[in-house]
């Protein structure tokens, strides 16, 4: 399978059969062969975050530490984007990091074999820090707080984030809400600015910009004050646009 994102980021994949039946949904080489809706969508918010970053700080972001590598879609854009002096990408699946390390990417990338809650915990300083998260929800955040709390300690210019059970947000409205500090989430909007509030509250910093399709993607930057942040929902057929995929 090949893929293209925003036109010029090329990605191979091993679609072969032997290739996808040893996967399972833990490996997010997983979603890219078997749901390309999902991996679509998901593209197409990173590609929105990172443009919004691109606009507000290009000159800024020359190191870049991400986790959760997966197949790459963030790493090419980042790249393309960016073009950073210095870019880890940390990774667990061993046909994730097969994966990466074959990508058309530049020299600067480094991909390493790394556990999220160690990498995270020790990792030094990066103008960027990209968290892309499997399975993250309001719930889940205290179990990785001590990480958070030292990668929004060290002051980057900005940190993504992910929260794949966004799409589960109604079914959870109390639970969520109790989890940011609030009675209920009623709504999006509520949603994200939740988000928003409970992190400049914790770390001065703010959601300046959400994409949203079936999960959510959140960019954090450093604020003095808090600012209403822009929610953008993508459509199936713009996502299809974004990343064009061919078997």
């Amino acid at each position: 399978m090949k893929a293209v994102i925003d036109g010029t980021i090329n990605l191979d994949f091993d679609d072969s059969a032997g290739a996808m039946g040893r996967l399972d949904k833990t490996s997010f080489m997983y979603w890219a062969l078997n749901k390309p809706a999902y991996a679509q969508g998901h593209a197409t918010r990173q590609l929105h975050i990172f443009n919004t970053l691109k606009y507000l700080y290009v000159k800024q972001v020359k190191t870049v530490e991400e986790f959760f590598g997966g197949v790459g879609m963030g790493t090419g854009i980042v790249q393309k984007l960016f073009q950073p002096e210095s870019h880890v990408v940390y990774e667990v699946a061993e046909e994730c990091l097969s994966h990466l390390r074959n990508q058309p990417f530049s020299d600067a990338l480094d991909v390493r074999y790394g556990l999220a809650e160690d990498t995270m915990l020790n990792a030094p300083y990066a103008d960027l820090y990209i968290v892309d998260m499997p399975s993250l929800n309001p719930m889940k955040l205290a179990g990785w707080m001590p990480q958070l709390d030292h990668l929004f300690g060290l002051g980057p210019t900005a940190i993504y984030l992910n929260d794949t059970s966004f799409w589960t947000r109604r079914f959870h409205k109390e639970r969520f809400g109790k989890a940011l500090n609030k009675p209920s989430l009623e709504n999006t909007r509520d949603y994200v600015m939740a988000y928003s509030e409970y992190m400049f509250d914790r770390y001065g910093y703010i959601v300046w910009t959400c994409s949203i399709h079936i999960g959510a993607s959140f960019l954090y930057v450093k604020s003095d004050k808090m600012y209403e942040p822009e929610i953008k929902s993508v459509k199936r057929d713009e996502a299809k646009m974004v990343m064009q995929i061919w078997s």
